[in-house]
């Protein structure tokens, strides 16, 4: 006999000596609670619930919870979702975008997948689905996260008064984005993901695109400014793709990919300056 929970119940009169005698053969006491109550324990044999309880002064919602208890809340509380779990607490949704990171980061993004990532979590394979629809809205959720750290970098590289430092600033926190977190960067900057379609990734790429756009408007180029952002964005994502992938020799000497930042960015810098005087 497995029990499932105990339950108090307030009474409306003495508890009969049929269901003492029940708890005491099921090694289960019926130990006294609060002036009016007593601790009364459900049982199951076989996955068939059964009640020793009073009928009266107990609500059809409690009876009706009573007759629930059965296997499948044992069989989620062995698979990680009982008292305790990240799925009872809410935070199943963190869970399952840090877990799906960490294969990402150590195994690769084909190595991604919600059934995959919940069984890395304990949980069923069904409980991902709660929160995300499918494989590439999990992929999402890590994209979005990954904007939202180089955001943040950004927000250092604004601290330059110098409009030439402060985009240098930006390239430079880029690439340093990009080599800290590889595997992230890939997937933010990549074929995989259809960013206008899920609302949080689309906000926060946009989010870090007008970061940039707003550095290179402080050399005074009139707005909107895109086709420089972009250029300026292009230019320095090349770089960071050309390091990941190990295309960057040295001719002569090693190569200082920030000072190749540094130096594309204050030629770049002169020549936004230049056309924005001329028109």
């Amino acid at each position: 006999m497995r029990f499932s929970r105990s339950t108090r119940i307030e009474r409306g009169g003495f508890m009969s000596r049929r269901n003492a005698a029940f708890c005491a053969a099921i090694g289960r006491p019926a130990s006294a609670a609060a002036p009016g109550g007593f601790e009364f324990y459900a049982g199951s044999v076989f996955g068939v619930v059964i009640l020793m309880a009073p009928t009266y002064g107990v609500s059809w919602r409690r009876q009706h919870e009573w007759r629930t208890i059965s296997g499948p809340m044992r069989m989620a509380e062995r698979r990680g979702l009982g008292k305790g779990s990240a799925y009872h607490h809410g935070d199943l949704k963190t869970a399952l975008r840090v877990e799906a990171e960490r294969i990402l980061v150590e195994r690769g993004i084909a190595e991604v997948g919600l059934r995959e990532v919940a069984r890395a979590l304990g949980v069923s394979h069904n409980a991902p689905y709660r929160h995300f629809p499918n494989r590439e809205a999990l992929l999402a959720e890590i994209a979005a996260g990954g904007f939202q750290r180089l955001g943040a970098l950004y927000e250092e590289a604004i601290a330059p008064e110098d409009p030439t430092a402060r985009v240098t600033a930006i390239g430079h926190m880029y690439l340093r984005f990009a080599l800290a977190e590889p595997a992230v960067f890939r997937l933010m900057m990549g074929k995989d993901l259809a960013k206008p379609q899920y609302v949080e990734l689309k906000a926060a790429a946009d989010g870090v695109f007008a970061m940039v756009r707003a550095g290179v408007l402080t050399a005074g180029v009139p707005e909107p400014a895109v086709a420089e952002t972009l250029a300026l964005w292009s230019m320095v994502h090349g770089i960071a793709t050309l390091l990941l992938d190990d295309r960057i020799e040295g001719h002569g000497g090693p190569i200082d990919p920030f000072e190749v930042v540094t130096t594309f960015t204050a030629t770049f810098m002169v020549g936004v300056r230049a056309n924005a005087s001329r028109s």
